[in-house]
């Protein structure tokens, strides 16, 4: 049996190296523990596949050229990929430079 998150936060991503493994954190650290990150790579051409991956959390799924994305991805097709591979019944998307507190997530599942 699959069980399904209650948010899938999309993060699509292309050479942020230096701030994606903090915004992984961030909704990592969400008080709402029935969460998903899903980290799109948009053809990045530094760290921020590696810099995803350090932040060792089986929630965290990392999507890169090998899942299907052409070599010239862009942000926005990134963001439809990472969208359609959420598996939770509520989506958000986060730019690799947003830093979000830790009860966001609680509040909008309160909404």
């Amino acid at each position: 049996m699959v069980v399904h998150p209650r948010f899938s936060v999309v993060i699509p991503v292309r050479n942020r190296a230096e701030v994606v493994g903090r915004a992984v954190s961030d909704v990592l650290a969400q008080t709402l523990a029935a969460v998903e990150v899903v980290v799109v790579d948009a053809a990045s051409n530094d760290d921020s596949v590696e810099a995803a991956r350090s932040v060792a959390d089986r929630r965290v799924r990392v999507l890169t050229g090998n899942a299907g994305l052409a070599e010239s991805t862009d942000v926005a097709e990134a963001r439809r990929v990472g969208i359609e591979a959420a598996l939770g019944r509520w989506v958000s998307v986060l730019d690799p430079d947003d830093e979000v507190s830790p009860g966001w997530l609680a509040r909008l599942g309160r909404i």
